[in-house]
């Protein structure tokens, strides 16, 4: 194999982009735990110290048992497992161990970056449902292809004037979501 030759699964896994037949496509992986082992080490302390505390309180081995499949479940089974994700010319897919998320492009109508991932929203205007309805994507390494591929398929609208009177694209969702006022 040549050293410029990628395999398909390297592919994925660097998070790059392959052609196919009807356009271009991006796929990559996220697994939290790998993201932030700091994080998870600290969760993982506390949730031992829940589990010894159950111990302590109740004397029964039972009341652990239960506490280690509900929150040890609900807590590691995100962190562990690996979350994939594809864009392609007929939509989004989310793939999760035990379900598949598949909504086209057409479902969405705008898209709001952060520093972990991006919230495809089915509103066109900042609406307070966006969190409900639409879908949160976390990038791995690849946040500019990421954003780069949705900037193509949902072109900006807004701008704001930036140094020099060089006009910037912004997509702020201002205050939507935010309490205090």
């Amino acid at each position: 194999m040549d050293a410029r030759e990628v395999t398909r699964d390297e592919s994925r896994e660097a998070g790059t982009t392959d052609e196919d037949s009807d356009g271009s496509v991006l796929e990559w992986s996220v697994r939290l735990v790998t993201k932030r082992p700091l994080r998870a080490a600290g969760m993982t302390l506390f949730i031992i110290a829940i589990w010894v505390g159950l111990y302590f309180v109740y004397r029964e081995p039972w009341w652990v048992i239960f506490a280690v499949l509900l929150l040890g479940g609900s807590v590691f089974f995100p962190l562990l497992t690996v979350t994939r994700y594809r864009f392609d010319h007929e939509g989004v897919t989310v793939k999760r161990p035990f379900y598949t998320i598949k909504k086209e492009w057409s479902v969405y109508r705008n898209f709001y970056p952060d520093p972990n991932g991006v919230l495809l929203s089915p509103f066109s205007t900042p609406s307070r449902l966006e969190n409900f309805r639409g879908i949160y994507l976390r990038f791995g390494d690849n946040r500019r292809e990421v954003l780069a591929y949705l900037e193509g398929i949902y072109p900006q609208e807004e701008t704001c004037e930036g140094e020099e009177g060089v006009e910037e694209p912004t997509r702020d969702r201002g205050d939507v979501g935010r309490s205090g006022e």
